[in-house]
């Protein structure tokens, strides 16, 4: 009768044991004894009723507590390898099995989430002959107390593993979002747009041009219908802006509940009082009609169209940048029609041909040579 040894292989399940042989065949520290034996059962597709007695045997009688720990020791997984299956196991062929299902290559179990390479620390570190990598889901980094990241701790390990799984999680969730709401970035920047038009600091970012034209109560303290809209905007863009995507409670309030469109409301409201603005239009004309205008030339312009400063009211030095600008555009030679704008040259007919003298031809008569 085959006597189980009371180490932890002795008294592991089959699972448990297949684990600990694969740690201790990957490792340096590999008994030359049961390299073989291993590499058998494995290429046996780890049935243990094929495993022989001496076989079993040897297995038993070199396996003990301490090559465990020494082989488990040797192992960490590295967080920057790990892979989502659900969503790129065409891209990690080493973790689908023959039927097509993901599986963990260290304990054989399927339809794993997350897939992870075991580093074995010690063959990079020492560049020893022996010792190898292995492949394995998060299940087994856990329960069989494996390193992460070179952490010394379960605990630490363990929150290693989790903030790896969970910034995988929150990229799925963003690329999902984002692949359902590909108008986003332009929705987004609506919405941060309509909160500078209501939110605590509206009055320095409307333009006084369109002040007057505004309704009544516009952005005030008093305003809470503004408020509370501005203060969700304000919250919504920070999310947005540190996540690159929505929750389903904020994604829900944006656009199943209007929120979207008030941002459109909002920002319409706000052009609306420029366009009605004739400071602001004559100033916005006057930039078109001066394409030549400098990046700081047009600066000045527009804190004097924001300001609601129509010409006559100019200080000297605006108006003599508004003036040296107008000038340098008469100076100007007239520019070239545009490229297939160009009359088409004039078409030259040649005058008529002089009438050619008709001459009877008598060569062919009698006397005629």
């Amino acid at each position: 009768m085959l006597i189980e040894s009371p180490t932890f292989y002795g008294t592991a399940d089959a699972h448990t044991r297949r684990v600990t042989l694969n740690l201790i065949r990957a490792s340096t520290v590999c008994p030359d004894d049961i390299v073989a034996i291993v590499d058998a059962l494995a290429a046996d597709g780890w049935d243990w009723t094929k495993l022989a007695r001496g076989d079993a045997e040897a297995i038993y009688g070199l396996v003990d507590d301490a090559l465990v720990e020494k082989a488990k020791a040797e192992f960490a997984a590295d967080t920057t390898t790990v892979v989502d299956l659900d969503r790129h196991w065409s891209d990690a062929p080493q973790f689908v099995d023959e039927d097509g299902d993901t599986f963990c290559p260290l304990c054989g179990h399927k339809h794993l989430r997350w897939g992870f390479t075991l580093k074995n620390t010690v063959k990079a570190e020492t560049e020893h002959e022996l010792g190898r990598d292995l492949l394995t889901g998060s299940t087994c980094v856990v329960e069989y107390g494996l390193r992460v990241d070179g952490t010394t701790t379960a605990e630490a390990a363990l929150a290693a593993l989790n903030k790896a799984i969970a910034g995988l999680t929150r990229k799925a969730e963003r690329e999902d979002w984002r692949r359902d709401h590909p108008e986003h970035a332009a929705e987004l920047a609506i919405v941060a747009l309509a909160e500078s038009y209501v939110g605590k600091r509206w009055y320095y970012v409307v333009p006084n041009a369109a002040r007057p034209y505004l309704p009544s109560g516009w952005g005030n303290y008093r305003n809470y219908q503004h408020a509370d809209y501005a203060k969700w905007a304000r919250a919504t863009t920070k999310y947005y802006k540190a996540n690159g995507f929505l929750t389903a409670d904020r994604t829900a309030q944006l656009y199943g509940s209007g929120a979207l469109e008030t941002a459109r409301q909002i920002v319409a409201v706000v052009e609306s009082a420029l366009e009605t603005s004739p400071v602001w239009v004559y100033w916005q004309n006057w930039i078109k009609r001066h394409p030549g205008i400098t990046v700081e030339e047009r600066g000045i312009v527009e804190r004097v169209r924001d300001a609601n400063y129509a010409r006559d009211r100019l200080y000297q030095n605006n108006l003599s940048v508004v003036e040296r600008v107008e000038a340098r555009h008469r100076n100007l030679p007239t520019p070239p029609p545009p490229f297939g704008a160009q009359p088409a040259p004039p078409v030259i007919v040649a005058p008529p041909a002089a009438p050619k003298r008709l001459v009877d031809d008598v060569s062919d008569l009698p006397g005629m040579v």
